[in-house]
C-alpha cells in the first residue's frame, strides 16, 4: 500500500468507534490516517481536521498526536542510528531502534533486567556466532547465570521470560541455518577462491553448454519433522524415524548454460537382485538408475555416470561444434 498517495483505503478503521476501548495502531494505519485526512481537507473547503477524523470515526486529537509520531519516525529513518548486537540498552533514547510500518511504540518500555549487562553477553553471543557454534536461549540463560547472582536466583519461568526480551531488546531471534558445515567459511575461504579462479582460468574460452558439473547429495527416505499431528491431551507422542543408511544418492549434472543432464539415482542393493530386476523397470525414462552395498558412488557407479550420462552429452557436443 502507497502511503504517500492520498487515495488511501481506510476499510482497518470503519469498525473502530470514539469512546471505545483504546487499542495501539501501528505505524502504517497512523501513515494512513494522516495522509487521508491531508487529503480531504485539501480536496474540501467545508472539510477541517475535526470533520475528517470524525468521518473516520476516530478521535478528533488523534491528528495531531499521530503526526508527531510520524515526524519522529522519520527522522529516525534519516538519521539511520541502528543498534549493533553487544551495545548497552539505552532506555531513554527513541532512536536506538528502527520503526517499521508494524511498529506500535516509539519507545523501548522500561529497562530490561539484563540490561548492565547487555555488553558482556552480547559481546558472548557475538563471539559464539563468530565460531558457527549454536546459539538459543538456554545458551543466554547459562551465560546470564554466570555474571548475574540475581538472575541466578530467579525461576525457570523467569529467567526464559527475561531472556527472550534480552534478544529481542538487541535484535536477536531465532532463524533457520543457511549453511550447516563441520568448518567455518572463513577457514575455507581462500582455498575456495582459488579453485574459482582456476575453473574460471579454464573455461573462459569455453561455450557455456559446453562447460558442466556434477554434484552428489543424500536423499532420506522420509523428512521427518519434530512435530506430529496427535490427538489433543495424549500423554505421550511417539514417532518413528527412519534409519540414517535409508537413503538413496542423487547425482545430478548441470551445463554452465543451464543445462540438465538425466539425473543418475543410486539405490542401497546388490547388482542383478531385486531392486534392480523388479523395481527399475516401473521407473520412468527421465533418469538413469543404479544400486551399491552402500548406496555410495564407488569407482563402478561412477563409471556408470561417465558411459551413460557424460559420454551422450560429449557425443553430442561434437556433432553441435
Amino acid at each position: 500500500m502507497d502511503l504517500d498517495s492520498p487515495q488511501v483505503p481506510i476499510d482497518p478503521f470503519k469498525a473502530v468507534k470514539v469512546n471505545t476501548v483504546r487499542r495501539a495502531y501501528s505505524l502504517k494505519e497512523k501513515k494512513a490516517v494522516v495522509n487521508r485526512v491531508d487529503h480531504l481537507c485539501a480536496t474540501d473547503s467545508s472539510m477541517n481536521i475535526t470533520k475528517a477524523m470524525k468521518s473516520l470515526r476516530l478521535p478528533n486529537y488523534y491528528y495531531a498526536r499521530w503526526k508527531k509520531d510520524i515526524i519522529k519516525a522519520d527522522h529516525i529513518l534519516s538519521t539511520r542510528v541502528v543498534r549493533s548486537v553487544g551495545s548497552p540498552d539505552s532506555a531513554s533514547s527513541s532512536e536506538s531502534f528502527i520503526p517499521t510500518d508494524t511498529t506500535r511504540k516509539l519507545h523501548h518500555g522500561r529497562v530490561g533486567f539484563l540490561s548492565t549487562h547487555s555488553k558482556t553477553l552480547g559481546d558472548k553471543i557475538t563471539e559464539l556466532r563468530a565460531r558457527g557454534l549454536q546459539v538459543s536461549v538456554d545458551t543466554v540463560i547459562r551465560e546470564a547465570n554466570k555474571i548475574s547472582p540475581t538472575f541466578k536466583n530467579k525461576s525457570s519461568p523467569a529467567k526464559r521470560f527475561v531472556a527472550r526480551r534480552f534478544c529481542i531488546s538487541i535484535g536477536l531471534s531465532h532463524r533457520a541455518p543457511t549453511h550447516v558445515a563441520q568448518k567455518h567459511p572463513a577457514q575455507t575461504e581462500a582455498l575456495a577462491k582459488a579453485f574459482i579462479e582456476l575453473v574460471r582460468e579454464r573455461v573462459r574460452h569455453m561455450p557455456p553448454d559446453a562447460v558442466a558439473n556434477m554434484d552428489q547429495t543424500p536423499i532420506p527416505f522420509a523428512y521427518n519433522s519434530r512435530r506430529t499431528l496427535a490427538r489433543r491431551g495424549s500423554s505421550s507422542i511417539h514417532l518413528l524415524a527412519p534409519g540414517e543408511k535409508e537413503r538413496a544418492t542423487f547425482n545430478a549434472t548441470i551445463t554452465l548454460a543451464g543445462g540438465k543432464l538425466k539425473p543418475l539415482v543410486v539405490f542401497k542393493g546388490k547388482p542383478g537382485g531385486r531392486i534392480e530386476k523388479r523395481d527399475f523397470p516401473t521407473f520412468s525414462d527421465d533418469g538413469f538408475w543404479e544400486v551399491q552395498k552402500n548406496a555410495w558412488c564407488d569407482e563402478r557407479v561412477m563409471l556408470v555416470w561417465v558411459y551413460k550420462v557424460l559420454a551422450p552429452w560429449k557425443k553430442g557436443l561434437k556433432e553441435k561444434y
